[in-house]
């Protein structure tokens, strides 16, 4: 009888210790996966968020001039010019030769990609720099080109175009160059002169050219390659004198590793404009509309925490938790034609300093896309979804020593390639959801 009376007093201790505390809130809603009893599903459990946005960025590699201006209510004013270097030909095929100038030209082809109003016409200048794109090294090493790095150009343009741009067209944009310039170059090339000799002398010739946009008359924002085979920046057409004119062409390539863009922003009036400029910062989405912000034009990113995981652990000391999916739903009407969602976003494994320390993988080893999926038909359940299963028991491991966080961004082969952006709700508003399947309640 006794051992009777102890053992229900056992259980009366312990169904008063699992109802009275209040540490987490989580609702039950069903088994978990395989139909296994042991395994329960959490729906409910907190998700915080914040914007970052970091003080600078590399926007060199891409191989894309990102040019124009435009203007997003939520973003903000972004405008962009490009600059590049322009690569001396392997060899020199006017040496010695007569001939004769037809023009020079600067060559652009549309990639496809766009931001802002396509009816409205467009203006560029070209200006030729005054000023070499040199990276900068820090202890032999180099350290990139970094917003908001520029170079100097002279004050009057080589040529100025003002046009229509039809980005999916395929065609492509020939900018005409002064003829002063090109029968100076012309010349130079026929008589081997030394400053054509080799690229080191040719920069210091010509330094190179900035693609520049007019913030205050343009209404878009293009992206292109070079010319037809996307690596020719300018063409010299030239005609060889004989018994008839043998019309020529030479190609000047511009080289990948010092072609960057420099973009410029102007955050009035949005919810960016909390953010000091040049300043790496943290903002919780309770002052920024209890929303995040992420677009691959701005080095913005969303740190994403969970307040409630080490509860859960004081709770449930051997709790394991089977999987763990974070889905993220963009808010409805924000990605309305034409703002476009990324197509693949990208999450960080972060610590205290927010710093990028790992890529998040998949069980296979690869880096996590977000799995975007697109309900074409109502817009309700269009949604990102990432597996964190292996980040949440490292964090739940690691208790209250943790200091890591999530940071999720665009995929970094969109950057500066195209304009995207992902505007989602805080956990209040049902943008994010975290959801566990755990065994060992």
């Amino acid at each position: 009888m006794a051992k009777k009376y102890c053992i229900f007093s056992l259980f009366c201790v312990f169904c008063v210790g699992f109802y009275s505390c209040n540490k987490v809130n989580v609702t039950f809603t069903g088994n978990g996966t395989g139909g296994d009893p042991n395994v329960i599903f959490l729906n409910n459990n907190k998700v915080n968020i914040a914007n970052m946005k970091l003080d600078s960025f590399s926007t060199a590699g891409g191989q894309v001039f990102m040019v124009g201006t435009h203007f997003d209510s939520s973003f903000g004013k972004i405008s962009a010019d490009s600059y590049a270097e322009v690569q001396l030909p392997a060899s020199n095929p006017i040496k010695g030769i007569n001939v004769v100038l037809d023009s020079l030209e600067l060559v652009l082809m549309p990639n496809g990609k766009f931001a802002g109003d396509t009816n409205s016409v467009f203006k560029m200048s070209v200006y030729r720099l005054a000023e070499n794109i040199n990276i900068p090294t820090i202890n032999g090493s180099s350290t990139g080109l970094f917003y908001p790095r520029t170079f100097a150009h002279d004050d009057q343009p080589l040529a100025q175009v003002i046009t229509k741009i039809q980005p999916n067209s395929k065609k492509e944009l020939d900018i005409r160059l002064p003829d002063a310039l090109g029968n100076d170059l012309l010349g130079r090339l026929k008589n081997n002169d030394p400053s054509i000799q080799s690229q080191d002398s040719f920069r210091v010739y010509f330094k190179g050219v900035c693609l520049a946009t007019d913030s205050s008359f343009n209404k878009n924002l293009y992206y292109f390659t070079g010319g037809t085979d996307t690596t020719t920046l300018l063409r010299l057409y030239y005609k060889v004198k004989g018994t008839s004119f043998d019309e020529k062409i030479m190609t000047f390539t511009y080289p990948s590793g010092t072609q960057f863009n420099n973009i410029k922003y102007n955050f009035t009036g949005t919810p960016f404009a909390l953010f000091k400029p040049f300043t790496k910062q943290v903002i919780s989405s309770d002052l920024m509309g209890h929303k995040a912000y992420i677009n691959n034009n701005i080095p913005s990113y969303t740190e994403i925490t969970f307040p409630n995981l080490l509860s859960l652990k004081e709770l449930y000391p051997y709790i394991k938790v089977i999987q763990a999916q974070l889905g993220k739903t963009p808010t409805p009407g924000s990605y309305n034609y034409p703002n476009l969602l990324p197509p693949t976003l990208r999450m960080y494994v972060s610590n205290s300093n927010d710093n990028f320390d790992n890529v998040l993988l998949n069980a296979a080893g690869a880096a996590q896309t977000g799995n975007l999926s697109i309900d074409y038909l109502y817009g309700q359940n269009t949604n990102y979804t990432f597996d964190i299963t292996s980040y949440i028991n490292t964090v739940i491991n690691e208790g209250q020593f943790s200091t890591k966080t999530l940071l999720l961004g665009s995929g970094s082969t969109n950057n500066y390639n195209s304009t995207s952006r992902l505007i989602f709700n805080d956990f209040a508003g049902g943008g994010i959801k975290l959801q566990l399947y755990v065994l060992g309640l």
